[in-house]
């Protein structure tokens, strides 16, 4: 895949992911997601891990690959080492540069929503967060399952075994309904699954020269 159909399919999805966000909103799906699992704290308790899981994983699949390349140094773990850090780096790249221009206000884990219903909130700008953190770290859309979603189709096709195409499959989801529990709107985790895929696709396809 050109690099210009590349720009141009991310742009259409942050249009219609976009869109998805402003219907999911204004439908209340994502204040009576996120209600009822502020009401029911077990699941979020339960989740923590798998949130945690969903930026360390890829790091040490990464480096994983990293080793397996130079030791095996066949093509195979070369393409599979590349294709994963396209995926890690673009995916982490999109979503920061989607976080610090939307700065969206989410939820905090393990502390009460209130009465009063905040998912429409947005402070558009430049790091318009209450922190630095808050702009690069929070907000729309939802980098753990962006990164999540995009690392897995982007190596699975060069996955070999049934057993971890399998679990290549059921990461990305674990990850995107834990963080959808109390860490993010499930409009944030829609959008970064959709912008994942697009992003995952085109390093499925990649193939490094030498």
């Amino acid at each position: 895949m050109k690099t210009s159909r590349l720009i141009t399919l991310l742009l259409v999805g942050i249009l219609v992911c976009s869109a998805i966000t402003w219907t999911v909103i204004v439908s209340g799906l994502d204040w009576s997601w996120a209600v009822f699992f502020n009401q029911h704290n077990v699941y979020v308790k339960l989740s923590s891990p798998f949130v945690l899981a969903g930026m360390g994983v890829p790091l040490f699949i990464i480096g994983y690959q990293y080793f397996k390349m130079k030791k095996r140094n066949d093509e195979n773990s070369r393409v599979q080492y590349w294709r994963a850090l396209g995926a890690f780096v673009s995916t982490y790249i999109l979503m920061t540069v989607l976080k610090v221009f939307t700065n969206r206000v989410d939820m905090e884990p393990f502390e009460p929503l209130g009465s009063i219903d905040f998912s429409h909130q947005f402070r558009f700008g430049f790091m318009n967060s209450n922190s630095w953190w808050e702009s690069f770290s929070e907000g729309w859309p939802s980098g753990h399952t962006m990164i999540a979603v995009g690392m897995a189709i982007a190596i699975h096709p060069l996955l070999r075994s049934k057993f971890w195409r399998t679990v290549n499959v059921i990461y990305p989801i674990i990850v995107a309904m834990s963080v959808s529990t109390a860490f993010h709107w499930i409009s944030d985790v829609v959008s970064g699954g959709i912008l994942g895929v697009i992003l995952g696709y085109y390093f499925a396809l990649y193939k490094p020269k030498g």
